[in-house]
């Protein structure tokens, strides 16, 4: 009985091996399957992961490609200003070196005006000055004419006043007495003197007188 129980604990253990080899076996086919679909939704749950990752990855380069975009315009519209800005600088710098040349030219004409400005100031001045001295010339030469004027006037008041008067024939002295239109004396002495001479011989008057004589 004793080896019966034996037999019979080793059946059983036997078949509890059995049965638990068994049902491992199965456990091991039943949760094969579990396993590989655990395994299966995890890596879905991984490819929705980085799905989701790759969706927010994707939406985060969309949004800096956004930015970028926008970035660009920016940029873009910043070229465009800034080449307007380079053009505008060239025509000003173009317009500064055409106002520089005016400037050069109109120095040079300022410089060419100031000599012909300053030959005609010497010009002037020595026009002036022959002006001056002609003036000065013609201003003598009118007092010298005015002084010779004055001069014959006062000789020939004087020729007049010393044609008017008579000479004495005798003496040259002023005469104060007439004897005829070329005889005259300044006494009677001086009178008698020359008469005595030979102007009885020539005197009309005494011929008027005495046409014997």
């Amino acid at each position: 009985m004793l080896i019966g129980m034996i037999l019979g604990y080793g059946i059983v253990a036997m078949m509890s091996r059995v049965i638990l080899g068994i049902s491992s076996f199965f456990i091991t086919l039943l949760l094969s399957p579990i396993s590989s679909l655990v395994q299966v939704r995890a890596e879905l749950d991984k490819v929705k992961q980085q799905n989701r990752e790759s969706d927010a990855e994707m939406e985060r380069l969309r949004h800096l490609n956004e930015q970028y975009a926008s970035k660009l315009a920016v940029l873009k519209s910043v070229s465009g200003d800034l080449q307007l800005a380079i053009q505008k600088e060239n025509f000003a710098k173009q317009e500064l070196i055409s106002a520089g040349q005016q400037i050069e030219w109109l120095e040079a004409e300022v410089e060419r005006l100031t000599s012909k400005i300053d030959a005609l100031n010497s010009e002037k001045l020595l026009l002036q000055k022959a002006k001056q001295e002609e003036m000065a010339m013609r201003e003598q030469e009118y007092i010298r004419k005015i002084e010779m004027d004055r001069i014959i006037n006062i000789h020939r008041l004087e020729i007049e006043q010393i044609k008017r008067k008579q000479w004495c024939m005798n003496c040259l002295k002023e005469a104060v007495y007439y004897c005829c239109w070329n005889s005259s004396y300044c006494s009677r002495e001086c009178q008698q003197i020359h008469w005595q001479s030979g102007h009885k011989r020539i005197c009309q008057l005494a011929q008027r007188k005495n046409p014997r004589i």
